[in-house]
Parts: C-alpha cells; structure tokens; sequence
C-alpha cells in the first residue's frame, strides 16, 4: 500500500484489500489535521495575527481601507516633516505656519465682532475660545488674501478691578492685531453694552504675549 507524501495517509492501490479501519482511519486523521489548522489561522473576521505579519506598502496618495504599514506611516511622517520645515523656513511666521497646515481643522467664524466671552462665560469658567479662521475680511484691521486666525480670551486687571475680552488675529508674517472690550468694572459693574476698541500692534496693549493665545493646546 502507498502513503501520501506530506502527511503519510494510507492510499490503496485498486488492488487492494480494503480494510474499513483503514478508511476510518485516514479520516481520523484527516479530521485532526484540519482542527489543527483551524485553530492556528486568523479568523476573517476581526482577526488577531502574532510574530510579524507583512502586507504590501500602499502607495502615499492612497485614500482607501487598505492596511497602513510601519513604512506607509513613517513615509507620511517624513512628508510632514519636510511641509512643516518648508513652511517655517518661508516667510511664514512658524506659529501661523502650524495652524495654516492644521487648518482644514478649524472651524471659520464669519462675524468676528460678536466673536468672544461674555462676562456669563467667565463667570462660569470659560476663560478662552478655540482659535478659528476669519471668514469675513471686512471686519479685519488689514485684508489678507491668505487666511487670518482669530482667538478670544477674558482676564482681570492687575488691580482686579476690571475684567476685559480680548480678541486677536494673526497674519502670515507672525503681525498679531488684538483689540479689548470691557466686560465688567469695579466703578460700574457688568457692561450692559459690549464695545471693541481699536485694533493695535502693541504686544503691551494687547495683554502680553498674545501670540502664545494661538499655539494649540
């Protein structure tokens, strides 16, 4: 009687005498191999692979549901890289450039004048807004055909005997504008009308280092 190759299964030859055990057992047999595969495949469904399985790199322009490999991500990790040092080593201020790369991120205000804090939300714990873009160019201190990004906060005077909103923008080349309004005073309470005042350069002005207001949290 011949035997299989790989796994030594019985194989009779037409001639021979077929014994049942002989049948049965080849399905035994058969039957524990095919357990023993089952048990050490990955599932097709939400399978979980061990060692260090390989797929094919996806291309960088591809979008799709493909698996990202470790060479896909760092390759993505390289492009950004290389955009971020392109866009600081430009014109670009470096903390305009980080938000222009992340801007697809940021909500667009288009009325920056009813943009900011009410003394309500201070008063309640909300002491700055996320940054945006400027959707409305009229209301700013300089048009720009690049995007300007726009942040609010509110704080108390040294004295403690105001507290202010300040809004300010940042343009391409780092220029940060900031303008204040009065949310409450000592002499005369809440403000019941809210009013901005000028826009200025002055860093002093517009309440010390306001470019630190546009760095992401």
């Amino acid at each position: 009687m011949k035997y299989t190759s790989n796994h030594n299964f019985k194989l009779p030859a037409p001639s021979d005498t077929i014994d049942v055990e002989v049948l049965n057992e080849n399905f035994t047999n058969i039957d524990a191999l095919i357990k023993t595969l089952e048990s050490a495949k990955a599932d097709k469904n939400s399978p979980s692979f061990t060692g260090t399985p390989k797929s094919p790199t996806p291309p960088s322009s591809d979008i799709s549901t493909r698996i990202a490999t470790t060479a896909f991500v760092q390759n993505l990790v390289q492009a950004v890289d290389k955009k971020i040092s392109e866009l600081v080593s430009s014109t670009l201020d470096s903390t305009y450039a980080m938000l222009l790369f992340d801007k697809d991120n940021i909500s667009t205000c288009s009325n920056i004048d009813s943009f900011g804090i009410t003394y309500s939300q201070y008063q309640n714990g909300t002491y700055k807004t996320d940054i945006v873009q400027v959707g409305n160019n009229a209301q700013l201190p300089n048009k720009s055909n690049a995007p300007v990004f726009l942040v609010s906060w509110a704080a108390e005077s040294g004295d403690e005997s105001e507290i202010y909103n300040v809004q300010a923008v940042i343009y391409p080349d780092g220029t940060v504008y900031g303008r204040h309004r009065y949310l409450w005073s000592i002499s005369s309470g809440i403000v019941s009308k809210l009013s901005w005042n000028g826009w200025s350069t002055d860093n002093n002005y517009i309440y010390y280092n306001p470019k630190d207001h546009f760095v992401k949290e």
